[in-house]
This record gives C-alpha cells, structure tokens and sequence, in this order.
C-alpha cells in the first residue's frame, strides 16, 4: 500500500481550551465533519476508547474503527484508524497564538486498501488535505457562531 501524508493548519479565534474540548467532543462531530452520517459514541473522548464513524468517501460509504491513543488537554489528540477503507494516523496538536486565539495542526499519515485510491495519488492527497481544511474550517465557524 502507498503511504500518503498530509499537514494542515487553520487558526481559530477561540482559546486552545474551547476548541479542544469541542475537537473531545464526539457527539458533535457530525455537525462539522463533511460527509459523516454516524458515529458510535456520543460523548468526550478518553484514552483507549474506541468508536465508530460512518461516512462518505469519494462515492462509497465507509465504516472506520477509531481509536484514541493520547490526550493531552488543551495540547494535543492523537488518534488511529482500526478498521476502514482508510488506514490513518492523526494528531491534532493545538498551540496558543493569543489570549483567545490558537492554532490546530492536523499531521496526517494514511493509506488506502482501494488499488484506484493508490493510482490517483496527487489527486486522493489533494482531496485529504482539503477535506481536513474545510472540517476545520467548518468547526471554526461553529465554535465562533
């Protein structure tokens, strides 16, 4: 499998504390997450819990196993698919820009069980990093709203 990987910031005009806690908070998620239609688990997240996201991947729909592997509060998640279309690492890492605003840091690792996702390489990377953009972006708008 071809490993792709991906780093997207967005800055957010909240403490690191507010958008932390809304980036625990699995019951909200569907609110900000494109194409997400489930999720297992509706509230904080701990260490070792493990939950189930349904979503809409190019066309298809996915079932991922998620795992919480790290929290530390107000700094950083780090998370890791169990199961699904898409194999992913991820860690948020949150950093203070201000008194009531900060940075969120997606550093991504992933890869694809599906041939054709691995052929379109440039296009699957670009589609990621967007995609993690606009849900970050989309829970800016939520937290500011």
């Amino acid at each position: 499998m071809a490993s792709y990987a991906a780093t997207v910031p967005v800055e957010f005009n909240c403490s690191q504390h507010t958008v932390y806690t809304a980036l625990c908070d699995l019951g909200r998620y569907p609110q900000w997450n494109s194409g997400m239609t489930g999720i297992s688990h509706h509230g904080p997240m701990t260490v070792g819990l493990t939950y189930t996201t349904t979503t809409a991947v190019m066309g298809r729909v996915n079932e991922t196993r998620i795992k919480v592997l790290h929290l530390v509060p107000n700094e950083s998640i780090v998370l890791e698919s169990e199961a699904g279309l898409i194999a992913f690492h991820a860690e948020f890492r949150l950093t203070k820009l201000g008194p009531s605003s900060c940075s969120v840091t997606c550093d991504l690792r992933f890869e694809f069980s599906n041939l054709l996702f691995q052929l379109a390489r440039p296009v699957v990377q670009a589609l990621t990093e967007t995609r993690i953009r606009s849900d970050l972006e989309a829970l800016r708008v939520l937290l500011s709203a």
